[in-house]
């Protein structure tokens, strides 16, 4: 299963799922080096690992629609 990290407060990550579902789960259960914004992958052992490739193509595809937004609110 796929997660990604809304946001991490007071050492707790707390994440969303594809499916909607929110978990939370302590930053040291989690990859070194994860953030808000962060895709990772639920293993069936229980350990999550970093999907840098999920992330990367996210981040861009957040970016384009944010400037998409911009450029259409210039007209």
């Amino acid at each position: 299963m796929r997660y990604y990290i809304d946001r991490i407060e007071d050492g707790i990550a707390v994440m969303d799922s594809e499916g909607g579902e929110r978990i939370t789960v302590p930053v040291g259960r989690l990859p070194d080096g994860v953030r808000d914004g962060s895709v990772l992958i639920l293993m069936p052992d229980g350990v999550f690992l970093h999907d840098c490739a999920a992330e990367t193509e996210r981040r861009r595809a957040l970016s384009e629609r944010v400037s998409r937004l911009k450029n259409r609110n210039k007209e």
